[in-house]
């Protein structure tokens, strides 16, 4: 479940466990500042810029050192205030009548609750709640029902236990820039940037809309922004700096250690650990850009293990020829599939040159120059083989040529890719994976992806996604039909209960989740709303970071009259019925749990297929980005005692043996539940 977007407003100017590394202060000790610059800050342009000053740190080569004082202030519009004590060794940054202490000494941070740190961004149930300000369209917290949430205990952080330090310069509180970052912006979705060496880029989407996910994905393009980004300090170096591998390995643990909701159930204590014991520490240690790559890959794929866990951007910012050359050729050739051909052809013909690929030969750049004249192909196919001045093919080219030689069987036989393949690695995942191939495998192929239906005495409404168009609102003066039906689930509940509504003899009404993956928290609501008596919803999570639960209460105006009150909801009318499978996930997973606590409506199908967690978007100091399963855990707490949503859901009536006949024959499924 998607609870918020990225901020664009960067942003309006702009633990346990000591790691097993050197050259790191010991506690208490000060850094040495060597010298600084003013770095330029890139959002999403390059016409503009913003500057934040980037100071140098003996022992850390690479390793940016920001002012707290200056990143906060930008960060928070400033809306922060900052004061030490007389020795200028413990800092405090308050916002909202609570403070963030930075104790230099101890190289700890404190705060005693983090949600009311950051604050509320609008009229929100609760400060940070789960609805941005944009949700409320059609939405409102609810009058009746007041939104409650226990004490929280907040949060110490050992800098110490993750190699890392602060220091003070000249009064300023300098810290590494992705500590501040994974502290303070991860909540607010303003963790965009990234480090190339020299400056600052936001790579939430001039980057990632173009190289989304692994190297060989179908949409990645050249692009200036992205030519700039990659093509900075880093991009000169042969290797990560040994200093700079230790500074995002840290950060990365302090991260995960910090926001990601499934360390209880994996018994993780801390992220160090937990690297260390499944084999991966080298790997996110190594100095290699390839190597270190493949780790983050092996975290999110196969540690963490979940719908909700996928990799955006796999490119590091160290590991540039990556991009620029895999761009520069498939941009070329029009695509990643005649890209591919064209090396497996590539492959071939050295093969039979005599480079014998499986016996760990490489071949010389003539031979492959030679087989590319051959074979009448653009050369700068080299481009993507040759990356460097060694003379030699990459590794990773290497890799895929000894695969097209082990499956070779003949010289035009071209290898299939699966785009999802990498992710289906672990257990959780591949189970998803393979419950929505088998879901999609039941569609009929003219069934579409979003649908109302009237059969006798019930209605079935079919989504594919919980979505919000952001433009709902709009909703009370354009009225919704059809045409919005997969840009908003507000818009498609309001006109299928209208149809409904025409339609006298209905009794029941059927929500199809069975090939639903998620979508937004603000899609869930409003459907939640058009289920309720009165319009009334209730949303509850417990908060990993603050160890609190939180229940909230809001309000759909589900006839849109303008009026928020109890002629909202259509609960009591009709007989709900959620459909569900093994791919029901997310928010989809989310609705049957509310609804069938809540006493709304029954279950039908199978089980659901789970993910209980908000989704938080993240990057690390490479300038990899994904998606985790956050620290908002979605579920009720029963006398003291909470219940995650995540495999929670009982199904009511199961479908049994007869579930392949069932799905998506909407006919069979009336008869069937006029026999419950």
């Amino acid at each position: 479940m998607y609870g918020k977007e990225r901020s664009k407003k960067w942003i309006c100017s702009l633990l346990t466990g000591w790691l097993l590394v050197t050259g790191t202060p010991t506690m208490g000790e000060a850094v040495e500042v060597t010298g600084s610059y003013d770095s330029r800050v890139y959002i999403s342009r390059l016409d503009k810029y913003n500057t934040l000053r980037v100071y140098h740190v003996e022992g850390e080569y690479g390793v940016p050192y920001v002012s707290a004082q200056e990143y906060l202030y930008l960060l928070y519009d400033g809306h922060v205030a900052f004061q030490s004590d007389e020795g200028g060794r413990v800092f405090t940054a308050s916002r909202n009548h609570v403070g963030v202490e930075f104790d230099v000494e101890k190289g700890k941070l404190t705060c005693k609750d983090w949600d009311a740190f950051f604050g509320s961004y609008g009229d929100r149930a609760l400060p940070n709640g789960i609805l941005l300000p944009q949700e409320f369209n059609a939405q409102a917290v609810s009058r009746k029902n007041p939104s409650r949430e226990t004490a929280a205990k907040g949060f110490d952080i050992d800098l110490q236990a993750y190699g890392l330090s602060m220091t003070t310069h000249e009064g300023k509180l300098l810290l590494p820039f992705a500590v501040l970052q994974n502290v303070f912006a991860v909540p607010s979705g303003a963790n965009i940037l990234s480090f190339n060496g020299d400056h600052f880029y936001d790579i939430s989407q001039p980057v990632i809309g173009y190289i989304y996910g692994h190297s060989l994905n179908p949409y990645i393009k050249q692009n200036p922004y992205a030519n700039a980004y990659y093509s900075g300090k880093f991009s000169k170096e042969k290797e990560i700096p040994p200093a700079y591998a230790r500074y995002a390995y840290g950060t990365t643990c302090l991260l995960f250690d910090l926001y990601y909701g499934h360390k209880a159930e994996k018994g993780i204590e801390s992220f160090d650990q937990y690297f260390e014991q499944n084999g991966l520490k080298e790997g996110l240690l190594s100095t290699d850009a390839r190597d270190n790559s493949d780790a983050f890959l092996d975290v999110v794929y196969k540690l963490f293990d979940s719908g909700h866990d996928s990799v955006q951007l796999s490119h590091s910012v160290f590991d540039t020829g990556s991009y620029i050359n895999t761009a520069k050729v498939i941009t070329a050739y029009g695509g990643i599939e005649p890209t591919i051909k064209a090396l497996q052809k590539l492959s071939y013909k050295v093969a039979d040159k005599g480079v014998n690929f499986l016996n760990g030969e490489t071949g010389t750049y003539e031979q492959y120059q030679a087989a590319c004249k051959e074979l009448q192909l653009d050369p700068i196919l080299l481009t993507y083989i040759f990356r460097d001045d060694s003379g030699k093919p990459f590794k990773y080219w290497l890799e895929q040529a000894q695969e097209y030689a082990k499956i070779r069987g003949t010289k035009e036989e071209n290898i299939e890719l699966d785009p999802r393949v990498e992710r289906m690695q672990s257990k959780d995942t591949d189970r998803l994976f393979k419950a929505k191939s088998h879901i999609e495998s039941l569609k009929p192929d003219d069934f579409g992806s979003s649908r109302v239906d009237i059969i006798d005495d019930t209605a079935f409404i079919y989504f594919e996604r919980f979505s919000e168009s952001g433009k709902e609102d709009s909703f009370y003066y354009r009225m919704p039909d059809e045409t919005v039906y997969d840009a908003s689930s507000f818009g498609l509940f309001y006109d299928a209960f209208a149809k409904i509504q025409q339609s006298p003899k209905v009794k029941k009404v059927v929500i199809d989740l069975s090939n639903n993956g998620g979508g937004h928290a603000g899609a869930l609501t409003a459907i939640l709303g058009f289920l309720s008596p009165d319009g009334e919803v209730n949303l509850s999570y417990f908060h990993t970071l603050n160890q609190n639960y939180c229940s909230e209460w809001y309000h759909v105006d589900t006839n849109l009259d303008g009026k928020f009150d109890d002629h909202d909801g259509f609960g009591g009318q009709y007989d709900f019925y959620i459909l569900t499978s093994g791919f029901s996930y997310s928010c989809a997973n989310a609705l049957p749990f509310f609804a069938q606590t809540g006493g709304l409506a029954k279950i039908i199908g199978e089980q659901p297929g789970g993910g209980d967690c908000v989704v938080t978007p993240f990057l690390d100091a490479y300038g990899h980005v994904a998606n985790m399963s956050g620290w908002k855990k979605l579920g009720r707490m029963t006398e003291g005692k909470f219940t995650s949503d995540e495999h929670s859901v009982k199904v009511d009536y199961p479908f049994g043996d007869q579930a392949d006949n069932l799905y998506f024959n909407y006919k069979g499924i009336a008869e069937w539940l006029s026999q419950k």
